[in-house]
């Protein structure tokens, strides 16, 4: 998904932090998927 670049030390987050140095690490998703006789539902957080 050409994510790898916001995790390295050398990423340009200028403009997004008045205080640089910026460094993501990590990134947490979670997911549910609900499933029952009524049907299914869905939802995702990142």
């Amino acid at each position: 998904m050409g994510l790898e670049g916001i995790f390295s030390n050398r990423a340009d987050f200028t403009g997004i932090a008045d205080s640089p140095p910026l460094q993501i690490s990590k990134v947490m998703q979670k997911a549910i998927i609900e499933v029952n006789e009524e049907g299914s539902r869905a939802a995702a957080v990142t």
